[in-house]
């Protein structure tokens, strides 16, 4: 808490006249906040953030028919015949096709067969889970990309819509050159509605 006016001091777009209003908010999170995550500060944080957070209540409810569900996106978007690639730079293709898609899938798999089994597996696969984030990069850029993907595809499809007309481009850096706009004001209400999306399936 006590680093929080120099991170917002030294982040992009900081305001004087907010500094007190944002600290003051997040230091109310104090009262109800009861244990911190740290994520790696790499570009992907977000994202890797709201899929951890996506994958950890899966596991806690049980719900083995989203595993089953990521793996079949898993095993479409991650092929070079996936038609939807096409939208995106060579980079990022690259990027997308070089992943291990066989080692994901096993994990993902594995992660099904332990809740499935066992009475009590969603400890262990929570465990798994975390082990597999920190220590196999495949696991961790494959995820990260799904949910990027997700977005992409999200704001392709529905391009015309408030919510996707003024989606910052610096944000969701998956979109190709002719998605980008000069506002992001509506980042928040998209925010929501893909958390909405993700957390309600």
């Amino acid at each position: 808490m006590s680093t929080l006016e120099y991170m917002i001091e030294s982040t992009f777009g900081f305001d004087a006249n907010k500094s007190f209003e944002i600290i003051k908010h997040f230091k109310a999170l104090d009262k109800q906040v009861f244990r911190w995550r740290s994520i790696i500060g790499d570009g992907n944080c977000y994202y890797r953030g709201v899929i951890y957070s996506f994958l950890e209540k899966i596991i806690f409810e049980k719900k083995t028919i989203l595993i089953k569900k990521i793996m079949l996106d898993i095993d479409q978007i991650f092929n070079a015949e996936n038609e939807n690639l096409k939208y995106l730079s060579l980079e990022i293709q690259n990027e997308i096709l070089i992943v291990n898609k066989n080692l994901v899938l096993k994990i993902l798999y594995l992660l099904y067969e332990i809740l499935e089994q066992n009475q009590d597996g969603a400890q262990t696969c929570y465990e798994f889970l975390i082990k597999c984030f920190n220590f196999c990069k495949h696991f961790d850029q494959a995820m990260t990309f799904y949910l990027r993907y997700l977005i992409f595809d999200f704001v392709r499809v529905n391009k015309g819509k408030l919510y996707s007309k003024h989606f910052a481009i610096n944000i969701g850096n998956m979109l190709p050159a002719d998605y980008e706009t000069s506002s992001g004001g509506m980042f928040i209400f998209f925010y929501c509605k893909i958390n909405f999306f993700l957390f309600n399936i």
